[in-house]
């Protein structure tokens, strides 16, 4: 029952992973494939604390779950940014080092600092789907450590556009 409304909810877990793993987009055959994070490790540790904290947050009754209560529990996973190349993970988990002698970037997904940013993605991530604070101390916080953790660091006008679609993703999954 989990798994059926997990994988109702993202039915992109049904693409071949082999094609969902290309941090340079440039090395996509034909067009077809992406760099998603539900198909990294890090990406599906996140997805698993994540569903196990709607789990326990939105079902009333654990002991006695029902489909309607696991995919109601579940529901905004969808509509959550998974695509390592855009906000909120771009430049936060797949961070980019400047090619020398180029002006491009390579990416990699970020070493340093890991653990520390998982979790302020994963903050992140709960907060967009309602189960964080929403107070303007607590958005901003978290702002600020989002910001902190952007490799390369980013002028400040890209992290308020960056900024402005993060909020523009907490408004879709609020209303």
């Amino acid at each position: 029952m989990y798994w059926e409304c997990l994988l109702e909810e993202l039915p992109v877990l049904y693409n071949d992973p082999t094609i969902m793993r290309f941090h340079e987009l440039t090395d996509i055959p034909d067009g077809q494939g992406d760099d998603h994070l539900l198909f990294w490790p890090i990406g599906q540790q996140m997805l698993a604390e994540l569903v196990r904290k709607l789990l326990n947050r939105r079902i009333e009754d654990p002991e006695n779950p029902t489909y309607e209560n696991v995919k109601t529990a579940l529901k905004g996973l969808n509509q959550l940014e998974w695509r390592l190349h855009q906000v909120p993970w771009k430049y936060f988990l797949l961070v980019g080092t400047l090619i020398e002698g180029t002006n491009q970037l390579k990416w990699t997904m970020r070493n340093e600092e890991r653990e520390w940013a998982v979790r302020t993605g994963r903050r992140m991530q709960l907060w967009l789907l309602g189960l964080e604070e929403d107070d303007e101390k607590y958005v901003e916080n978290l702002k600020s450590l989002w910001k902190s953790f952007l490799r390369p660091s980013q002028p400040d006008e890209n992290v308020e556009k960056m900024w402005e679609q993060i909020l523009q993703m907490k408004k879709g999954l609020s209303g």
